[in-house]
């Protein structure tokens, strides 16, 4: 199945663990959902050269411009999570 049909499929779920990781990683912090803004999917990372199916869901803050949530999933299913600036 190409990687776009399975990333719709699933697209559901995706936000829901793209959900579930941001708050997981919040957890010690204040954190409000309206923090977040611009979600984007990537699939042109030079490092998944190597891995068609690779791709990564980016999410910035609406206060800490330079920091950003990554999420990375191998077609619709989760890899890792990491986030910085």
């Amino acid at each position: 199945m190409p990687l776009f049909t399975k990333i719709l499929s699933a697209l559901t779920d995706i936000i829901e663990r793209v959900e579930k990781e941001i708050r997981e990683h919040e957890e010690s912090r204040e954190f409000r959902s309206s923090q977040v803004c611009q979600p984007r999917m990537s699939f042109d990372d030079p490092d998944y050269r190597d891995d068609p199916e690779q791709w990564k869901f980016t999410v910035r803050r609406t206060d800490w411009e330079d920091f950003a949530y990554c999420i990375e999933f191998k077609g619709s299913e989760f890899d890792r999570f990491h986030a910085g600036d």
